[in-house]
């Protein structure tokens, strides 16, 4: 995965919804799965770990303004 590929998926990160954010993480962890030796395995685990980070801070930002 190269740096286009990462700017790429931190703008789908900054825009989506949370369900497309939701449905991405899904679909990366179910091909983290399927893959068994794989080169990819590591940067398909970054990827989970961005959405993971984003829906976070995501809910942190609406908690803070809530209070």
């Amino acid at each position: 995965m190269n740096r286009e590929f990462w700017r790429e998926f931190y703008a789908l990160i900054d825009n989506a919804t949370e369900e497309s954010l939701f449905k991405h993480r899904e679909y990366l962890v179910s091909l983290c799965e399927k893959l068994k030796n794989s080169d990819l395995k590591p940067e398909i685990k970054r990827a989970i770990r961005l959405i993971d980070e984003e829906m976070l801070a995501r809910v942190e930002s609406m908690a803070s303004r809530r209070s």
